[in-house]
């Protein structure tokens, strides 16, 4: 159980490894969220240690402690929010104040269901997973939709992205292979805003009533008290004055917080707007590398010069573009030459999609391009090629194991 004033960590995974240890170098105690208790039994076995290597240097190693998130991620959502409530009532478990989420995208919303009664208003959720606007979407429009029982409780929000390389060697033990930054910071107006137009969708085709489109949301509050001003949405009604403020501290305390982890080049300077700005940069360079590389079998390096590849990177970023104007902003030819470059920098990379489709597990391509895909259609905007790379992917991934030859598997 995590010490006041400490972090938890949902997803024992690479990235969460590496971000831990450097919590921990900080004086922050640290908590891992483990998917079962054969996770927590292995993580006890090790006497809670978490092992980090890196090239030509010494491994070092830092102590964590565990706890059990709750259900597997395989189960569906409904059945992970019935037996959420069930581990709730078997034991309710202190709230979480500041929370790290580095799962995989498809497994974010349903780990946040397991322990959603332990987030309040007070809690600060930074989400750090590829697809990070989608999840950010879905856990609004899911767990936390404006004018709903649980919006009186919901966390506030941050997203971030990192360029750190990092890939796990065993359970508890991580080679951090390429120092790179992160970026955090809240919600823009616009992601905020299309948030709670989907929950109050959702609502509506459910049947179920809704006040998303009058209420002022508490994500909305956050930004409102920032200290620069801006404007945006978590979701969830305006708290009382004094709670709003205890909300604004929290932000701001976890905000200098991770602006102190200086190992892991932090910006947590920019504006929603920038933040958005990045975030849908590199949605944009995923949604043309991860299919085609899952797809076509192939590093990273298989694609740039690869002039049927490129082709279809044209017609993914103008669709992108499309879609999301001058917030993705640079030309497309622009945007063409940044994709390219930041693929060949990583060309030895097996990127996470092939690394999926080659252990035969789900991809992250509902928030890649698929969710160009569903921006493009609330928008009005076709996305053809985004569709159809996300169409061959679930086609990819369908295909029952036994039919693969040696070179696909």
């Amino acid at each position: 159980m995590a010490a006041a004033g400490g972090v938890h960590i949902l997803g024992a995974g690479s990235i969460g490894l590496v971000f831990g240890e450097a919590l921990v170098s900080k004086g922050i105690p640290c908590t891992l969220l483990l998917r079962n208790q054969a996770k927590l039994a292995a993580l006890s076995a090790l006497g809670g240690k978490v092992t980090v290597e890196r090239p030509a240097a010494a491994s070092s190693s830092y102590q964590v402690a565990g706890e059990v998130a709750g259900c597997s991620s395989s189960a569906g959502l409904a059945q992970q929010q019935q037996q959420q409530q069930q581990q709730q009532q078997q034991q309710q478990g202190p709230p979480i104040k500041r929370l790290l989420v580095t799962t995989k995208a498809t497994d974010a919303v349903p780990a946040l269901a397991t322990i959603k009664h332990r987030l309040t208003n007070d809690s600060v959720v930074l989400i750090l997973t590829n697809g990070v606007l989608g999840v950010y979407m879905d856990a609004v429009r899911t767990l936390f939709p404006p004018g709903g029982e649980a919006a009186a409780a919901a966390p506030s929000f941050l997203l971030g992205m990192t360029t750190h390389g990092a890939y796990r060697t065993g359970d508890f033990s991580v080679m951090h292979c390429g120092q790179g930054s992160f970026v955090a910071g809240l919600p823009c107006q616009h992601l905020v805003a299309a948030a709670a137009a989907a929950a109050a969708a959702a609502s509506e085709a459910s049947g179920s009533s809704s006040s998303a489109s009058t209420s002022t949301t508490i994500g909305e509050a956050d930004q409102h008290n920032h200290k620069q001003q801006h404007q945006g949405a978590a979701g969830g009604r305006v708290a009382p004055q004094q709670q709003q403020q205890q909300r604004q501290d929290s932000i701001q305390k976890m905000m200098s917080l991770l602006g102190s982890l200086q190992q892991l080049q932090p910006d947590t300077s920019c504006t929603p707007e920038q933040l958005q700005q990045q975030l849908l940069l590199k949605l944009l360079i995923n949604c043309c590398s991860n299919p085609l590389s899952g797809l076509l079998h192939c590093r990273n390096g298989g694609l740039p010069g690869n002039p049927y590849a490129e082709a279809v990177w044209h017609h993914v970023i103008a669709e992108c573009k499309a879609v999301f104007g001058e917030e993705l902003p640079g030309s497309e030819q622009e945007l063409f030459e940044r994709v390219k470059h930041v693929v060949d920098l990583n060309s030895q990379n097996y990127n996470s999609m092939l690394q999926d489709v080659m252990r035969r597990g789900p991809t992250e391509i509902e928030y890649l391009n698929g969710f160009v895909v569903r921006q493009g259609a609330a928008a009005g905007v076709a996305t053809p090629y985004n569709e159809m790379l996300a169409q061959l992917m679930r086609a990819r991934t369908a295909v029952p194991h036994a039919m693969l030859t040696n070179e696909s598997m």
